[in-house]
């Protein structure tokens, strides 16, 4: 009998913990709910702090939100690969054991958590870690690197380097391990380094987001993208495999063809020559950048962008324990000035940031002034007071590493995120370069 009851408390607990055979993602809410069942989304991105990440479900091992840290998403690849930044899907598909779907929008998602399976093995890559401590595996696609040490020019084959270590200064200066034991010192002469992710496409990143690349590193995988077949390959994730794709790096949720292009500007074959000339033209939020390279299409007219159409605005640097705007930044408190006065429906909120020197309370209340001086500056100049929201954020969502002076000096800022009011409810749209 003791034997039976304790069976039977086995089969109520397997039932419990896995309430769908078969179904075995998670998504937990914020309020503690858990839903069980399949992920229908095909894949996730991210708006990470150096790019753009499209990451396919097949290679997601975990999604998850925390409030303190910076992004506030984190994705966990099954490989092990974790970038974090602001999650571009609006909301998260999951099919009910009941047949049912439902649509979780992801202010309520606390965790999404997929089924990982398949034998582990052990591979060679490259690890790349970068200064918001996300790290993962990849290739590097430049064949050599040049350095730039004192008056001497020297390339190096990337076969020849064991790891790269990254300085804490703004020039990025390098530290370069050789295989052989030799080390080499200086300064990279590239701005852009071209690398793949193992759970991604290709990524341009600026050397100054780099921490620490280590080649020849050893990992445990479950699945390595570079391996699949070029049907399965979808880099951009629109659907058209990377080996018929005419336009391999359409922007996230772009409409494209069936030749991955987006739709009425590159790639239909029905388009007159003036009708494609007119489309490549075309340019809504008149930044000077055409829509289809626009990754940023609604910038405030006026507004300074890159050449992804974003929004590109220099932080506003204080010194220690100071809430004193320098005056070498007024310039820059000025152009935002010309932008706020030149639309005025844009509201923005003024962020307040300090390092990590002094208690939390302390720093807290030194951020937040830091942001209501910004405003007072910007109102005295003319600016409504309703257009401005200012809030300090103590030493959270820091940029640098509070170990060196270097760090801590950018992390003493200021910075801006425009606000659209959407019905009652506000939304805070943070726009990449921003």
């Amino acid at each position: 009998m003791i034997k039976l009851i304790r069976t039977i408390m086995i089969l109520i607990t397997v039932v419990l913990i896995c309430p769908v055979f078969g179904y075995p993602d998670i998504v937990s809410t914020r309020n503690g709910d858990k839903l069980y069942g399949k992920i229908l989304n095909p894949s996730f991105a991210l708006q990470i702090p150096y790019g753009q990440m499209n990451i396919k479900k097949e290679f997601l091992k975990r999604i998850s939100y925390d409030d303190s840290n910076l992004g506030p998403w984190a994705i966990q690849s099954i490989n092990n690969d974790r970038f974090s930044g602001d999650l571009l899907n609006e909301n998260i598909q999951l099919l009910l054991d009941n047949g049912n779907q439902k649509t979780i929008a992801k202010e309520i998602v606390k965790m999404v958590k997929m089924e990982t399976q398949g034998p582990s093995y052990r591979i060679m890559t490259a690890i790349f870690t970068m200064n918001n401590k996300d790290r993962f595996s990849g290739k590097l696609l430049s064949s050599e690197l040049k350095v730039k040490t004192g008056y001497m020019l020297t390339s190096i084959r990337t076969e020849e380097i064991n790891r790269i270590e990254f300085g804490d200064d703004l020039k990025a200066d390098a530290k370069i391990i050789l295989t052989n034991g030799g080390l080499i010192q200086g300064e990279l002469l590239i701005d852009e380094i071209q690398l793949s992710p193992d759970s991604s496409a290709e990524l341009p990143v600026v050397k100054s987001e780099f921490s620490r690349i280590q080649f020849n590193a050893r990992k445990m995988v479950l699945k390595e993208y570079r391996h699949l077949s070029p049907s399965e390959k979808d880099g951009d994730g629109d659907g058209v495999s990377d080996m018929m794709d005419r336009c391999p790096h359409t922007p996230w949720r772009e409409p494209v063809d069936e030749f991955g292009c987006s739709k009425g500007i590159i790639g239909k074959q029905t388009e007159t020559p003036d009708a494609i000339k007119n489309a490549l033209q075309q340019d809504m939020d008149k930044d000077g950048v055409p829509d289809y390279l626009d990754q940023c299409r609604q910038t405030p007219g006026s507004a300074k962008v890159d050449a992804r159409g974003c929004w590109v605005i220099q932080d506003i640097l204080f010194d220690f324990d100071s809430d004193k705007v320098k005056p070498q930044y007024y310039s820059v408190l000025d152009d935002v000035i010309v932008v706020l006065k030149k639309n005025p429906a844009l509201k923005i909120e003024i962020r307040g940031y300090a390092d990590n020197i002094g208690s939390e309370k302390y720093n807290q209340a030194l951020s937040k002034r830091r942001a209501r001086v910004v405003k007072g500056y910007m109102v005295g100049k003319g600016v409504e007071a309703q257009k401005l929201t200012a809030v300090g954020y103590g030493s959270k969502n820091n940029i640098a590493s509070n170990e060196t002076s270097a760090g801590r000096a950018l992390n003493r800022r200021i910075d801006y995120i425009p606000i659209k009011k959407l019905s009652r409810n506000i939304k805070r749209e943070k726009i990449y370069g921003f």
